[in-house]
């Protein structure tokens, strides 16, 4: 299951709730890192033993639509959520 997740909404969550993981490029990071996110690809979350699997997973990237994907895909066993602006 995948859900949308206001950057509003994350800075109401308690940080240690959730995990962040950053799919954007190198380059799109270079211009402004999350800080704490985990930095991957799309393909690897999934069986990434980076992500801490009793969180929940938040998937951002430079526009939001990437997110959406990303969660919906991995999302299949676990509550999965996409960050946008809105």
């Amino acid at each position: 299951m995948s859900t949308s997740i206001s950057i509003k909404e994350l800075k109401e969550l308690d940080p240690s709730s959730y995990q962040i993981v950053d799919i954007r490029d190198a380059v799109e990071i270079s211009h402004g890192a999350i800080p704490g996110a985990l930095a991957m690809k799309t393909e690897e979350i999934e069986t990434s033993d980076a992500i801490d699997r009793t969180k929940k997973t938040i998937i951002c990237c430079s526009r939001g639509r990437f997110s959406v994907a990303a969660a919906d895909e991995a999302g299949q066993e676990k509550e999965v959520h996409s960050c946008t602006e809105k």
